[in-house]
């Protein structure tokens, strides 16, 4: 939650000054890809200065490492219709990049890497190898095709926000409320990051479509509660199977506050509720640097089983059509996405409608007691959402 995966990209290096090549610039994109990926250092003469006032270069050198360490040696880059392909003796990876008229890179975006030449199988099977609590479910038109602890509760981060969609979307259809319908944002909704609406002043006027919209594309905390506030909580405590539902809000507040902490922790539901009602009315602590972000409680604990449920039935909605997630959406008819992520927790789940009309859910979820490298496990993802991809028909 402190930041959640809203892109859910493999990585994003930058995104800085055009969206081409300067007038003038050699095209030698590929040789630069390649000499990225091999065996020599990066400097930063490679980079515009731009792009590393976003990313520092050693951060770019962790990134790099961690590519190679998991794709192995490029053997050919070549170009695509969004750009460049690496391939590797074991992987494929769809790159991004943009150089300026002296060469260096402007932009560099790497998607995740994708398998080559492996079942579902033996693929979702690698993730038994990752540290940590795992679970994952791969479901074909209710088959489950590969599964590891689906019905065991984990920490999932933002992905619980798909229940706060499905509850909006049962009230607007039983005629409660409607898409267009304006709410207004209070002071009491006011989240952290990740999202925007943080920023707007109190009393803004906000259609449910949009703080939806926000909600699930770029996982908007502030649009969130506000959306809490109209579906309930008790509605969404029920909707995800748990005891009590926090708000994203009160989440951050227990990750600073170790006395209320402790008290939320040892507390029956109905006591939770109260301290909910006194956060509510006290000021955002600051975030203790010292405390591990995933607390033993203080998250939204659900099953892989139930999330695929959960995305289910939301899935023909616009708004889950806006962030795709991890999946290529050429590939499909139709992808709806969330994910969620903080330190020590990572989820992805994705809904996917084939050209050939099958129904396919993926869902993965690792805790973990440390810092959670998402490199292999969104590479694994990737290389499962690819090999369930129908092939067209020639």
């Amino acid at each position: 939650m402190s930041r959640l995966l809203a892109a859910v990209l493999f990585a994003v290096l930058a995104l800085v000054g055009s969206a081409h090549a300067q007038e003038g610039a050699v095209s030698s994109e590929e040789q630069v890809i390649l000499d990225l990926l091999g065996p020599d250092p990066v400097t930063a003469e490679q980079f515009t200065p731009e792009f590393l006032a976003q990313v520092p270069l050693a951060q770019v050198e962790q990134l790099l490492s961690q590519i190679k360490a998991t794709i192995g040696a490029p053997e050919e880059v070549r170009s695509s219709a969004d750009g460049f392909e690496v391939e590797t003796r074991t992987h494929t990876m769809p790159v991004q990049i943009t150089l300026d008229a002296d060469r260096r890179i402007s932009s560099l975006l790497f998607r995740a890497p994708v398998q080559k030449n492996a079942s579902v199988a033996d693929i979702a099977a690698q993730f038994d190898s990752l540290e940590g609590s795992v679970s994952y479910l791969v479901l074909r038109d209710g088959e489950v095709l590969a599964e590891r602890g689906a019905d065991t509760p984990l920490a999932v981060g933002s992905a619980f926000k798909l229940a706060v969609l499905a509850l909006l979307n049962e009230a607007i259809e039983r005629g409660e409320h409607s898409w267009d319908e304006v709410v207004r944002l209070e002071r009491r909704h006011i989240s952290l990051p990740t999202g925007i609406m943080q920023n707007l002043p109190a009393g803004s006027p906000v259609t449910l479509h949009t703080a939806a919209a926000m909600m699930i594309s770029i996982s908007d905390n502030t649009a969130t509660d506000l959306l809490i506030d109209v579906v309930g909580r008790e509605a969404l405590a029920q909707k995800l199977g748990v005891d009590f539902a926090l708000t994203t809000r009160e989440f951050f507040f227990l990750k600073g506050d170790l006395e209320t902490r402790g008290r939320f922790l040892a507390a029956s539901p109905e006591e939770k509720a109260e301290i909910a009602r006194e956060i509510a009315g006290r000021p955002m602590p600051a975030l203790n640097p010292n405390l591990s972000l995933h607390d033993e409680g203080v998250e939204w604990y659900v099953p892989a089983r139930r999330l695929c449920e959960l995305i289910a039935e939301v899935a023909d909605l616009d708004v889950m059509t806006i962030n795709p997630g991890i999946a290529t959406p050429g590939d499909w008819a139709r992808v709806a996405y969330k994910g969620g992520s903080e330190t020590g927790v990572l989820n992805f789940t994705t809904h996917l409608v084939g050209r050939d009309g099958s129904q396919t859910c993926v869902v993965m979820t690792i805790n973990d007691d440390s810092a959670i490298s998402a490199t292999t496990p969104t590479s694994i993802y990737a290389s499962i959402l690819a090999a369930l991809a129908p092939q067209s028909e020639e």
